[in-house]
Order: structure tokens, then C-alpha cells, then sequence
């Protein structure tokens, strides 16, 4: 694995910590989630296709935890940002997949645009 610049954004980013009720109880910087092992919320999603096959993906290499590893899900820890008010946990996750699909067509089209 090469060496990679970890994004220091999501780092700092507020996760939501919770106690042994699964309640919020505050907010934490990811860093020190990992750090004190906190524990947290955090969503995943496994894609199947038609013949019941499980999709993987490689973790992109500015990942704090395991870049570059293959996971069998999509998904992680929910920060503040992620969750909005009054969203279930179902909602959060479909609206995450389709942020994360506008995400990749755009900067898809973003590298056509550079090879013309």
C-alpha cells in the first residue's frame, strides 16, 4: 500500500457518539472516535445483484481506518451533517447512496471533460 495523504476534513468532522442505549450524547471529531474507540452510529449497505453476488469495493486511500482495503459494504460512521432532522436511518442511507452516485457521475464527466 502506498503511502497517502489522509483527508484531515473528514477527520475533523463531528461524529455522533452515543451511549449503551444508543442514544446521542455528543458530538466527537472522527480522530478521537477512533482514537478513545467511542462508540458511535454509523450505517451500511450491502448490494447484491440479480444472482444473489455480493458487490465489494476498494476504501479510497484517504481513508483514516483501512485505505485501501476491500469492504464488502458501503457505508460508516454518521456525523452530524449527515443526519438531518426528523430522517430515519433508512431515509439517511438511500439519501447517502444517491449523494454518493451524483458524486461519481460528476466527477466522471469532469475527467471526460479533461481528456477532451
Amino acid at each position: 500500500m502506498g503511502a497517502s495523504t489522509i483527508d484531515t476534513d473528514v477527520n475533523d468532522e463531528l461524529v455522533q457518539i452515543v451511549d449503551e442505549e444508543n442514544k446521542a450524547v455528543k458530538g466527537a471529531p472522527r480522530w478521537v472516535m477512533r482514537k478513545q474507540n467511542l462508540p458511535h452510529r454509523s450505517s451500511y449497505v450491502f448490494i447484491y445483484n440479480s444472482k444473489k453476488q455480493l458487490y465489494v469495493q476498494m476504501r479510497t486511500l484517504t481513508k483514516d481506518y483501512l485505505p485501501g482495503y476491500y469492504t464488502l459494504c458501503t457505508g460508516g460512521a454518521v456525523s452530524y451533517t449527515h443526519l438531518r432532522a426528523h430522517e430515519t436511518g433508512r431515509n439517511l442511507v438511500c439519501r447517502l447512496l444517491l449523494e454518493k452516485k451524483k458524486k461519481k457521475k460528476k466527477k466522471k464527466n469532469i475527467k471526460n471533460k479533461k481528456k477532451k
